[in-house]
């Protein structure tokens, strides 16, 4: 029986971690899947790592990563891609939005012959400005990157092992997917999009928010795409 691991993502969660890991737990227990479920703490400071340490006595195949230091959400992501041993690997925020009912269509999904599935939030449950920083992403995406991803933004991700073998983040920056893309047409990997649940968020806050946050992360998201356009033309002249 193939391996999967679900590794959630989350900083300053623990208003709402215990809920998600828990909901996830029995989703995976109910599934065929032979699983781990992780979880990768960006060094929060809020108590994530008591809570988790509990929960580690009262849940079996549940496993915690903590950051010694915070490495924002790219590092993270990136670790979160390499730790865990498995057939696949899913690579989740963690913040409560998203559903692992979901995972299990995903998997059958990659089993078609596709290397990577990115989700396509839908309906979406963000407010008005989030949604208006993922169209900009979109635009500047399809602009620079050629990608036609419908959702190139959203934090729900799942991968073959050899296709996470080949991911490698390099930039970091708070948003993956963009670069996941582009390593997709350099490694000449195939990537595929699913429809997935999407929940509003109950607590915490988001990295992208207040009005000066969103002005330089505007300016750092056009430089990354500058980037990795670069990157994908570098690939394709050698």
């Amino acid at each position: 029986m193939k391996k999967i691991s679900v590794s959630l993502l989350v900083f300053n969660e623990n208003h709402n971690l215990e809920k998600t890991i828990t909901k996830a737990y029995k989703t995976l227990e109910q599934s065929s899947f032979n699983y781990e479920l992780w979880v990768f703490d960006n060094n929060s400071n809020d108590g994530t790592d008591s809570l988790v340490k509990s929960l580690l006595k009262k849940f079996n195949n549940l496993k915690y990563f903590k950051q010694k230091e915070n490495l924002g959400y790219a590092g993270n992501f990136h670790s979160a891609l390499k730790v865990p041993v498995a057939d696949y690997k899913c690579v989740i925020d963690g913040d409560g939005q998203y559903d692992i009912e979901n995972i299990v269509e995903c998997i059958h999904a990659l089993d078609q012959g596709y290397d990577i599935l990115i989700g396509i939030r839908k309906p979406r449950k963000d407010p008005r400005i989030r949604i208006f920083m993922s169209l900009v992403l979109k635009i500047l995406s399809r602009i620079l990157l050629g990608s036609q991803l419908n959702d190139i933004n959203a934090g729900f991700r799942c991968m073959t092992a050899d296709a996470a073998n080949q991911i490698d983040i390099k930039y970091r920056y708070n948003f993956v997917n963009p670069e996941i893309f582009s390593l997709s047409i350099i490694k000449k990997l195939k990537i595929c999009e699913k429809i997935i649940k999407h929940y509003p968020r109950e607590g915490g806050r988001s990295e992208l928010s207040g009005i000066k946050n969103i002005i330089f992360n505007s300016f750092r998201m056009v430089k990354y795409m500058i980037d990795l356009k670069n990157e994908i033309k570098k690939s394709q002249t050698n």
